[in-house]
């Protein structure tokens, strides 16, 4: 979420290829305090990042038909509809398992309901994002950003999404870490 609000990846590349602020209005991010962050799942890891994301002084909705309204951990997590979350959110962050009703849960329609401007992050799994519509709603404008760790097809040589300058891509490394072994 950081990397991607803060364009430190353009950022990263823009230095390596020896440019200092090549472009210092292309190259601004946004903060993450005051925006509003959309969770899509909030099990396990939905809780997690929903308890960073108040840290930063978010606003933090979210949508699990799953979680009984006297489960949520945190009062000032505010659950909606999909609808809902998709329109209002600035950041949407998906945390569901893949599964049949998961499957392209965000495609080319529901992606229209998204709020312009907002980013999408998917660490969950990738067949719950249509990937052309994404890229397709990426490419034209009507959303910022996103940063994708999973993919329909992996490893991902035909995902229109890998190449484009507003997604971070990762090759499925979300849980790769020396402490998760």
């Amino acid at each position: 979420m950081l990397a991607l609000c803060r364009r430190l990846v353009a950022a990263h590349n823009s230095l390596r290829d020896g440019y200092w602020l090549l472009d210092r209005k292309r190259q601004a991010g946004t903060q993450l305090q005051g925006k509003t962050l959309g969770l899509v799942g909030l099990g396990r890891v939905g809780a997690v990042v929903a308890a960073r994301a108040l840290a930063f002084g978010m606003t933090v909705l979210a949508t699990d038909p799953y979680l009984p309204d006297d489960a949520l951990i945190d009062e000032r997590v505010l659950l909606v509809g999909l609808r809902e979350l998709l329109s209002r959110s600035d950041i949407v962050s998906l945390h569901v398992p893949a599964t049949a009703a998961t499957r392209g849960l965000l495609s080319a329609e529901t992606i229209a309901q998204m709020k312009p401007g907002a980013r999408l992050i998917n660490t969950a799994h990738g067949s719950i994002i249509d990937e052309a519509a994404l890229a397709a709603a990426l490419k034209d404008g009507r959303l910022a950003g996103a940063a994708v760790d999973v993919f329909h097809e992996e490893p991902p040589y035909n995902s229109p999404l890998v190449g484009l300058e507003n997604v971070i891509h990762t090759p499925h490394i979300g849980d790769n870490t020396v402490e998760a072994s």
